[in-house]
């Protein structure tokens, strides 16, 4: 059976400043009512267990809000997944999320072990190299110009 809004907001209040859910009503012995609901999985998203099956938070927070469970991917505006709060979310289409692979807060610049920055973007499914850098400014800088030039109209981060 489907998840419904009302069955959402029957047992979970979201609050749409933090992103974080408490337990309307108790969910088992132990979950009682007001207490936060989910756990922080090891890659940082959320996940709630309602009525027996895992849903990610973000997904809940889409459902709870709009009425509408999402059908493309949920993006967290900063790259920080365990945050849910609703002004953090946004429905995106498959290519802009496959872009949003974040490290150190931007998308297409990654910190090497040699204490470098490096910048680089996918163009046609393949890594594109567009240098490496002294500091993440410089790095996101280069990062954004190629993407203006790839991409008209992306904004980036």
């Amino acid at each position: 059976m489907a998840l419904t809004t009302e069955r959402v907001r029957e047992l979970l209040d979201y609050d749409q400043v933090s992103g974080i859910f408490r337990w309307r009503q108790a969910a088992s012995r132990r979950v009682k009512p007001g207490n936060l609901a989910g756990t922080r999985r090891d890659d940082g998203y959320i996940v709630i267990r309602v009525d027996g099956r895992l849903y990610m938070a973000h997904v809940l927070a889409i459902l709870h809000v709009t009425g509408h469970m999402p059908e493309t991917p949920i993006d967290h505006l900063d790259g920080v997944r365990h945050n849910n709060a609703w002004t953090n979310l946004r429905e995106v289409t498959p290519t802009i999320n496959a872009r949003n692979t974040f490290t150190h807060g931007a998308a297409g610049v990654e910190l090497r072990p040699s204490g470098n920055w490096r910048a680089q973007l996918r163009v046609a499914g393949r890594k594109v190299h567009l240098g490496t850098f002294n500091t993440f400014d410089e790095a996101k800088a280069r990062y954004l110009a190629e993407e203006a030039l790839l991409h008209p109209g992306w904004t980036g981060r």
